[in-house]
């Protein structure tokens, strides 16, 4: 296994632990009268304060273009309904239950991803010059081929072609 891969799978690990302890600092805050604008309104101050600083001390440089400040904002919008969403459901139903329901994302996704993959692919092939190089044609072309193999034996598979 590749060093790259480890990593990858401890920082997998470590989120999905890191997030899966939000019911055990929101909840007593919340049983105490914080309101839950609140608590991330501080949580994700500091957040901002701590990764300012890595990025100093790492020496990284602050700057994106536009084309990424609008896909920030995007995200920063999604990311902050996602915390809102959860965190009020905290107040409605058991936090074990709520933060089981987050990390069933992945099941709730994939089918969205495969539609948006198919649409992608109609994409490619009505305007294949003028949104993709050749070398992401190229596997646009194979992952197609791989899917359209795979899924007329309805046979599903894990491993990559």
């Amino acid at each position: 296994m590749k060093n790259n891969q480890i990593a990858g799978y401890v920082a997998g690990i470590v989120t999905g632990v890191t997030y899966g302890l939000n019911p055990l600092f929101a909840v007593p805050l919340m049983n105490a009268g914080a309101n839950v604008e609140s608590i991330l309104f501080f949580r994700y101050s500091l957040a901002v304060v701590l990764l300012g600083l890595w990025l100093l001390i790492m020496k990284q440089s602050f700057k994106i273009s536009g084309r990424q400040a609008v896909r920030l904002l995007i995200l920063g919008l999604l990311f902050t309904a996602s915390s809102l969403c959860l965190f009020e459901a905290y107040k409605y139903i058991p936090s074990g239950l709520a933060t089981t329901i987050v990390f069933l994302y992945p099941v709730l996704v994939a089918p969205q991803q495969r539609k948006a993959k198919q649409r992608k692919i109609l994409i490619f092939n009505e305007n294949r010059d003028f949104l993709f190089s050749p070398k992401t044609q190229k596997s646009a072309v194979r992952d197609r081929l791989w899917w359209s193999k795979r899924w007329s034996k309805r046979v599903f598979q894990i491993s990559p072609p």
